[in-house]
């Protein structure tokens, strides 16, 4: 009896241990990313509300408001200093998005155009890494019910941006759908 409880802890701790083990994301030294912009916006029963993000030199600026006739009312803005861990969790966020397969980039959905509650929203992100440049321009709710991984890479990247933000933009803890 004693070797089957031996034998069924040494098996069970194997099996744990090989679900728990992760694959380092190997980004090449000479990569950096220079700056990313995130824009959030989606229409709303009065206006449309929006987000928008701008980190460049480890210095996140941050701004939320209300699109009325085409022009941004910001109603708060943040200017913060981002953390080391932060930023390393970015630049590998960043690689994975960068490194997507290009027919996955075709597969996301156009923006709306913020006419209606029924609107899927804008999302737009700017990356500017090493000497290039990425721009997807897709819906808000794309996004926030991400399916593929490369979905599921740009909101983690968001939620991280969102978050390193602590004092939440007017009051949005959660932008519709897309949380901390």
């Amino acid at each position: 009896m004693f070797t089957y409880k031996r034998f069924f802890i040494l098996l069970a701790s194997l099996i744990f241990a090989s679900c728990s083990t992760t694959s380092k994301i190997s980004i090449p030294q000479d990569f950096s990313v220079s700056s990313v912009e995130l824009y959030l916006a989606r229409a709303s029963l009065n206006a449309t509300d929006f987000e928008q993000y701008n980190l460049n030199n480890n210095t996140l600026f941050a701004e939320c408001g209300s699109l009325i006739r085409g022009k941004h009312k910001a109603t708060q803005q943040n200017i913060i200093s981002t953390q080391k861990e932060t930023n390393k969790k970015i630049d590998e966020l960043v690689w994975n998005i960068i490194n997507a397969d290009q027919k996955i980039y075709a597969l996301l959905k156009k923006p709306g155009k913020n006419e209606s509650l029924f609107d899927p929203g804008k999302f737009l992100l700017n990356i500017n890494y090493s000497s290039d440049k990425k721009t997807i321009h897709t819906s808000l709710d794309n996004i926030s019910s991400a399916g593929t991984k490369l979905e599921k890479n740009i909101l983690k990247l968001t939620k991280t941006i969102r978050k390193e933000n602590k004092n939440r933009l007017c009051g949005f803890e959660d932008f519709y759908g897309i949380g901390l």
